[in-house]
């Protein structure tokens, strides 16, 4: 997830701070030992790159989406 939130750190986008905002909350979350929350930040992630990033930028919002899909589903017990 490190690498997630340094790709996020790296942008230019005018909301980087809050999608920081909320892989910060999920990491929180890893600290806790609670995977539901981590799983619930990850898909407001995702629905606020697909809601800021997406309309400026569709190829960065495929790549952000994804890598937190891939996270999820390791997290789900899928990948």
């Amino acid at each position: 997830m490190q690498n997630l939130v340094r790709a996020v750190e790296d942008t230019h986008l005018e909301h980087r701070q809050n999608l920081i905002a909320v892989l910060s909350a999920a990491l929180a979350a890893i600290d806790r030992n609670n995977p539901i929350a981590v799983i619930n930040q990850l898909q407001a992630f995702q629905n606020q790159v697909l809601a800021q990033v997406a309309p400026l930028d569709g190829a960065l919002a495929a790549q952000f989406v994804q890598q937190a899909q891939e996270i999820n589903d390791i997290l789900e017990g899928g990948g």
